[in-house]
């Protein structure tokens, strides 16, 4: 298949592999995470990455879709992150002589099938402005849930906050909720804002709670 026959916005499938840092992106959080995650903060406000799908298990009274741009608008309340995998793409290059083609060689186009046409922000767009927002004082609690990536440069911001080093794998969900098992990597779960105290309390049966 030459660059020029790729499909644009194709959607991918959910036998792609589970990576945060493979070309496949969304995947959904199971409810006994989100509720764990509830319980501790008191409740979820906002999920500023999702989708009514998605929110079936989160339960946030707000949430904040690919089109509303999240990573634009301000953060509130009690937070709860798992932000689309994936590392930061610029968009792909079109021939300017024939708009329906795309002068692009990137392997990941051909892997996934598609090209872009916009920016696809990435972990460290998504893990800074989690921060960012918490240090502005624009939400009061946050949960980040990340796969445990501790070389990549995106996760090192992170290791500044209280955390829980799953035990078990986690199998998300894919778009009919259906479990997706795959997953190369464990998974953590980043707070701001909580006490102690009570992150361990919650937590140290799911995994190793350090203080950060």
């Amino acid at each position: 298949m030459s660059n020029s026959e790729l499909i644009l916005d194709k959607p991918l499938t959910a036998d792609q592999l589970v990576n945060q840092s493979s070309g496949c992106t969304e995947w959904y959080t199971p409810s006994w995470l989100t509720s764990l995650c509830s319980e501790l903060m008191g409740g979820i406000d906002l999920d500023p990455a999702s989708c009514e799908v998605a929110n079936k298990t989160v339960g946030a009274t707000r949430y904040y879709t690919k089109a509303d741009d999240g990573l634009s608008r301000d953060w509130f309340g009690n937070v709860f992150m798992n932000h689309p995998f994936g590392k930061p793409e610029q968009a792909c290059v079109r021939s300017k002589t024939d708009r329906s083609r795309f002068l692009c060689n990137k392997k990941r186009c051909k892997e996934r099938g598609y090209h872009t046409e916009h920016y696809v922000p990435g972990n460290s767009d998504w893990i800074n402005r989690f921060i960012e927002q918490y240090e502005a004082d624009k939400f009061r609690r946050g949960v980040a849930l990340t796969f445990a990536s501790t070389s990549e440069d995106w996760f090192k911001p992170l290791y500044q906050f209280p955390r829980c080093w799953l035990y078990k794998r986690v199998h998300f969900l894919d778009a009919n909720g259906n479990e997706v098992k795959g997953a190369t990597k464990g998974c953590v779960l980043t707070f701001a804002g909580m006490e102690f105290g009570k992150i361990e309390r919650i937590f140290s049966k799911y995994g190793k709670v350090d203080r950060g």
